[in-house]
């Protein structure tokens, strides 16, 4: 199989910020900030049942060693409410499952949250600068 070239630029990205990209998940969520959004329901929104989705063997014991994992982690936490979104199991080209989680019932719920967001060629030009 051939391989592809990374581009330099990402390549030396990568390299110099080997800190901040990680294989695998952190021990612990990020801290709370003040400016993090709060996602409120829009009024009137109702819950709608979905179809239970029938999982095979495989994918229902991978699904419970993702959401173990998780748990583990401190990634998510165990709750009990009237409304939760479908998760499942996806299989991944080479070996494994990838956790799926089906929002858009819950999107459409909550009001939306507008923010403007930085041009990300911007922020790449600012950190090429950056020393540390």
């Amino acid at each position: 199989m051939k391989t592809v070239a990374a581009h330099p630029r990402a390549t030396r990205l990568s390299t110099d910020y080997a800190n901040c990209l990680w294989d695998k998940l952190p021990d612990e969520l990020s801290p709370h900030w003040p400016q993090d959004p709060t996602l409120e329901l829009r009024p009137y929104a109702e819950l709608q049942d979905h179809v239970v989705y029938m999982m095979s063997v495989p994918e229902l014991k991978d699904l419970c060693e993702i959401l173990d994992k998780l748990l583990e982690c401190g990634q998510i936490y165990k709750c009990d409410t009237a409304f939760a979104s479908p998760a499942y199991a996806i299989k991944k080209k080479l070996a494994g499952y990838r956790l799926l989680v089906y929002m858009q019932q819950m999107n459409s719920m909550i009001n939306d949250y507008l923010c403007l967001l930085p041009n990300i060629d911007a922020l790449l030009d600012h950190c090429d600068r950056c020393k540390y």
